[in-house]
């Protein structure tokens, strides 16, 4: 496995690069060894720079407020997905391309590092008030309620938005893999003084 991360961060560059080295020390590490997982290294390789930049701004489990904007009819019927996963974790943590922030998580739920679950009608959906005054939120609003209203036999259905709040949180596996990527001799957590350590730009 050492043999293997090695090799990773020979061909490496960038984030990447350092999540593979953090990796390779971790793995010398007595502390720690036994926490990395084998399927850590492929998982390294289904990543890119930002992904895990992602990753690493993750500091707490969570749950971290994400926000999908669908529109439907007033009265019922089938929606559709206007606005996906919208959230401001790629701007803070420091993506290079923040606008594919949604494709991003996607990709860490498919891994098995994240997972992004509805609120339940009981949660405290404060958290959300950022993201739904945030202006592409209240853009993509203006655009669904800006369309015409659909006619159903005698009548006229307005068509309105429907926010959908979910919360984003780290898998217990993504906690570990999250500890292995941003390993340092002196943690055995990617936590310094209180502070999640970065992978580097």
């Amino acid at each position: 496995m050492a043999l293997r991360a090695l090799a990773g961060f020979v061909r490496g560059d960038g984030a990447i690069r350092d999540g593979y080295l953090s990796l390779l020390t971790a793995t010398m590490d007595r502390a720690v060894a036994d926490s990395v997982h084998p399927a850590f290294l492929d998982l390294l390789g289904q990543l890119d720079g930002d992904e895990l930049r992602l990753l690493a701004s993750l500091g707490t489990p969570g749950p971290f407020p994400v926000l999908s904007l669908a529109s439907r009819l007033r009265h019922g019927g089938a929606t559709r997905i206007e606005l996906r996963h919208f959230s401001l974790l790629g701007v803070r943590a420091g993506c290079e391309t923040p606008v594919r922030t949604p494709a991003y998580l996607d990709n860490l739920a498919r891994l098995g590092l994240i997972e992004i679950r509805p609120t339940r009608i009981t949660d405290d959906v404060r958290m959300f008030a950022e993201l739904e005054d945030h202006p592409t939120v209240v853009a993509a609003r203006a655009r669904i309620e800006a369309q015409p209203p659909v006619r159903i036999g005698p009548l006229s259905e307005p068509i309105v938005a429907d926010v959908q709040y979910k919360s984003l949180s780290l898998t217990a596996f993504g906690r570990q893999f999250q500890i292995a990527c941003f390993f340092r001799p002196d943690a055995t957590s990617p936590h310094t003084d209180g502070d999640l350590v970065h992978a580097s730009s």
